[in-house]
Order: C-alpha cells, then structure tokens, then sequence
C-alpha cells in the first residue's frame, strides 16, 4: 500500500489527467478501495482490453 501511495503522489498531472482523474486532489486510497470494490471486476478487464485493443489497432 505504501508503494501505490508514492506511486500516486510521482505521477504527474498529465498522468493523473490520463488515469481520468480531472480534479486535485487524487481520490484518496479509501475512497479508491470502495469504489473499485463495487466493479464487477470482469467487466472492468473486458472494457480494459477493449481500449489497449483499439489503442492496437486489433480487432479481435
């Protein structure tokens, strides 16, 4: 948990902006936590690899 703290506090603005984060501050870990904890995690990496796929050019 302490690397994926410093890991957020290193990214850059543009990173963050790119990982959809708009606002400053970043939402903090407890607030990422509930939030991730809600996702039906096969939908979250079907829609992931859908984007790396597109951003591949791969159609499959």
């Amino acid at each position: 948990m302490k690397a994926a703290f410093h890991l957020g506090r290193s990214l850059t603005r543009e990173q963050k902006r790119q990982l959809g984060f708009m606002r400053d501050p970043t939402p903090c870990h407890a607030t990422l936590t509930e939030t991730l904890r809600v996702l039906d995690a096969l939908a979250v990496a079907d829609i992931l690899g859908a984007v790396v796929m597109a951003d591949n050019g791969d159609d499959l």
